[in-house]
């Protein structure tokens, strides 16, 4: 009896110690490293165009690694990164990512292309951050339509998640 009440005593203060803790696995401040698709093209291991602005700043900056991948970065005026995409060997985009001006990630939407047009449509799943990088939504997409998205406060307490009825 007493090595019950002990271990009943272990586990109740293990449990309140793990809900007293900040679940960290939902904030991803993240910032998309640009200076190692640089150093690949100053090493010679990728080929970079861009298309300059009215002011010689980068508009878009286009990264090719070999035939596998490549990546396509999108800049604002004050030469903020807005969006990366990235593509297959095929050309077809996997997924893309926004950008708040301070470089934190905004969104990571996974994408799918179809090989016929070439052109991609939101298909699986995706993230939306705060920008600090706590998660604030996430959802999955099929065919470029919503089916369902779950929210989240600053504090990453989950709403109720919402399913959309695709209606044809």
């Amino acid at each position: 009896m007493k090595n019950l009440i002990v271990y009943s005593l272990l586990v109740v203060s293990v449990l309140v110690f793990s809900c007293a803790e900040k679940d960290n696995r939902d904030a991803k401040p993240y910032k998309f490293p640009i200076a190692t698709l640089d150093s690949l093209v100053e090493e010679e291991e990728a080929i970079m165009n861009q298309t300059l602005n009215a002011e010689g700043k980068p508009q878009i900056k286009r990264y090719f690694l070999a035939d596998t991948a490549s990546y396509t970065l999108e800049f604002n005026k004050f030469n903020e990164l807005e969006t990366v995409c990235k593509y297959n060997g095929k050309g077809l985009m996997l997924w893309q990512e926004n950008f708040y001006p301070s470089g934190q990630r905004m969104a990571h939407y996974s994408k799918n292309g179809d090989n016929r047009t070439g052109l991609a449509y939101a298909d699986g799943f995706y993230e939306v951050y705060y920008d600090q990088g706590e998660i604030k939504e996430r959802g999955m997409y099929k065919n470029d339509q919503l089916l369902w998205m779950l929210p989240f406060t600053r504090d990453r307490v989950a709403g109720d998640t919402i399913f959309y009825q695709l209606v044809e």
